[in-house]
């Protein structure tokens, strides 16, 4: 996480480089919370409506779903990343 917060913090006026961290703790904490909320829910509503076909098995394949939905949210962010900050290079 070190390179992050370097680079989210590299345009911080040096006063407030200590605010901006915290902020981005936050940020990340609640982010967190959030895409575990959304994950399970997939999960949830996916093994519910799946049950029929999979039957003790649909727990399993909402997890699976749930699973491919966060590595396709991951692809898009390391695309964004990638994309956004090719030319941008921290000095030290």
């Amino acid at each position: 996480m070190m390179p992050l917060l370097t680079w989210g913090t590299s345009n911080v006026v040096p006063q407030k480089v200590a605010d901006a961290s915290s902020l981005l703790t936050s940020f990340r904490t609640i982010a967190g919370s959030i895409g575990s909320a959304v994950f399970v829910g997939i999960m949830t509503v996916v093994s519910a409506s799946s049950a029929q076909t999979y039957g003790d098995a649909a727990m399993m394949h909402g997890m699976n779903v749930a699973f491919f939905w966060m590595a396709a949210g991951a692809l898009v962010l390391l695309l964004i990343s990638v994309l956004t900050t090719g030319g941008s290079r921290v000095s030290s």
